[in-house]
């Protein structure tokens, strides 16, 4: 029995629209190829207010009693920052029954603020621990996310924020990074190109450090700090967890497009 074809799902941010068009953010991929009457989904971004509904407030957060007194904060990551380590881009907390974003005016409701689609959030927690329970559908066909690179040589590099939107632990042989030529083979354990940064989300602290980091060499997964003749391809990417690709600079500065197909 043949196997169906996975097709191809690409993310694209809409920027503007008219009654029958509509503006798209590629990040760099081409879309010249798509056939006319091809199938689009115009899906709603998560937001705030839908992943952390006031309904929730003692469960998957703590609201705050002032703007100094944070509780429960989400970070989002600088996606458009140039280089790598860049601090958070936005802070929320939850205060007076609306979600707030730090450095703004209290009376401002930011519950409609979008999370990026294939990024990640921080959570933190003062005092308190939460659990965050989630739910939609299962994602069945293949996605591209664009990495971003930094032009000049591989030294000059650009952190990625990104996930893997599967709801299943994914192995690193089955991300398709390397397939796909998104992700650089390095040609040492010193002259690292390309890097995944992967974090332990059972240790408890702030503005933690990578607890690995993986470069590809030599035709497997390794992980430095540890022996070049190890194969680290079976370690995963837990479900619903956050990494950083951190990209080698390259000539033009151009995207790489990553390509993920389910294993299940």
């Amino acid at each position: 029995m043949r196997r169906p074809t996975r097709r191809k799902a690409s993310f694209f941010q809409i920027t503007a629209n008219t009654a029958n068009t509509l503006t798209l953010n590629t990040g760099g991929d081409d879309l010249s190829s798509v056939a006319a009457a091809t199938q689009i989904l115009v899906i709603p971004y998560n937001t705030l207010a839908s992943v952390f509904p006031n309904s929730d407030a003692g469960v998957s957060f703590i609201t705050s009693p002032s703007v100094v007194n944070r509780q429960t904060q989400i970070l989002i990551p600088n996606y458009t920052g140039v280089g790598t380590n860049l601090s958070t881009a936005i802070t929320y907390f939850h205060f007076n029954g609306a979600w707030r974003r730090f450095g703004n005016p209290l009376t401002e409701d930011h519950g409609d603020d979008p999370f990026v689609n294939a990024g990640y959030f921080t959570v933190r927690n003062a005092a308190t621990g939460t659990t965050l329970t989630t739910l939609g559908s299962v994602l069945t066909k293949n996605t591209t996310t664009p990495l971003f690179t930094r032009a000049g040589a591989t030294s000059v590099q650009q952190d990625n924020y990104v996930t893997v939107i599967r709801p299943i632990d994914v192995k690193l042989n089955d991300l398709g990074l390397i397939t796909s030529g998104a992700f650089l083979p390095s040609p040492s354990a010193v002259n690292r190109i390309d890097q995944l940064l992967a974090y332990d989300n059972t240790q408890v602290a702030i503005n933690k450090s990578s607890s690995a980091t993986y470069f590809y060499f030599n035709g497997a997964w390794r992980k430095f700090g540890q022996p070049l003749t190890t194969d680290f391809g079976n370690d995963t990417i837990p479900a619903g967890t956050g990494f950083i690709i951190r990209k080698g600079g390259t000539p033009t500065g151009a995207t790489s497009l990553w390509k993920n197909s389910p294993t299940y």
